[in-house]
């Protein structure tokens, strides 16, 4: 299989998973093709905000990594990235420490020199979602990239981001259907006098008996 092709079926099943609302497979099948396009050891996908970010999907790190919190004040690269509105990318000889030491799988203890590339990723609202990392061992392996190609990435990363808002939207909605809020459909002059009444003791903070017999909507009206 040619490297074209093998990005292609990544591609197909990021769009799979996109199409189908699957959050958990769209951000692994990412990860997977963002190791086919790019020459990288470690991908990862970061969520969370400046305060803290937990791996959301990765390729490469070893299995205990998916239990580690990153604090983005320890972390100088990943609080840089965080910081941005673009692709950041460190030279091979940066002095600021990886955040993934001890992490990858096929090196032990601290990484030796080499490139790492990261972006911030946005909800639709324009606030901070988490970040997309890569690192590779081999120093200036980032010289070429086709800056085509990370735009690519990061859009379909923000498609996949969009799944996890519909899901969180869709699930709210089924709850409120599954759970309607009750409410007073009387438009008449009484009932309307009393829910201006209800509306005038509500923003007092005032403590009020309701009083009425079993079955005339006491729990509505304290609602």
């Amino acid at each position: 299989m040619t490297t074209d092709t093998l990005i292609l079926v990544k591609l197909n099943r990021v769009l799979h998973a996109i199409a189908h609302n699957d959050k958990a497979s769209a951000f692994h099948c990412l990860i997977e093709m963002v190791e086919a396009i790019f020459p990288c050891d470690a991908a990862v996908l970061l969520s969370g905000s400046a305060d803290k970010l937990e791996i959301a999907a990765q390729k490469s790190l070893r299995e205990e990594s998916a239990q580690t919190t990153f604090f983005a004040q320890d972390h100088p690269r990943l609080d840089t990235i965080l910081q941005g509105r673009d692709w950041v990318r460190f030279d091979a000889n940066s002095p600021l420490p990886a955040p993934y030491d001890n992490l990858v799988d096929s090196i032990e203890g601290v990484l030796p020199v080499h490139d790492c590339m990261g972006t911030p990723l946005f909800n639709i609202d324009g606030s901070r979602w988490g970040i997309l990392t890569f690192d590779t061992l081999v120093p200036h392996a980032f010289n070429d990239l086709d800056p085509n190609l990370l735009k690519v990435v990061t859009e379909l990363a923000s498609l996949c981001l969009s799944i996890e808002i519909s899901i969180d939207t869709l699930s709210k909605i089924q709850e409120t259907n599954i759970n309607p809020s009750p409410r007073i459909i009387d438009n008449s002059t009484g009932m309307v006098n009393l829910q201006n009444n209800i509306s005038a003791i509500a923003t007092t903070g005032l403590n009020v008996l309701i009083q009425g017999e079993s079955g005339t909507g006491k729990e509505l009206i304290a609602q």
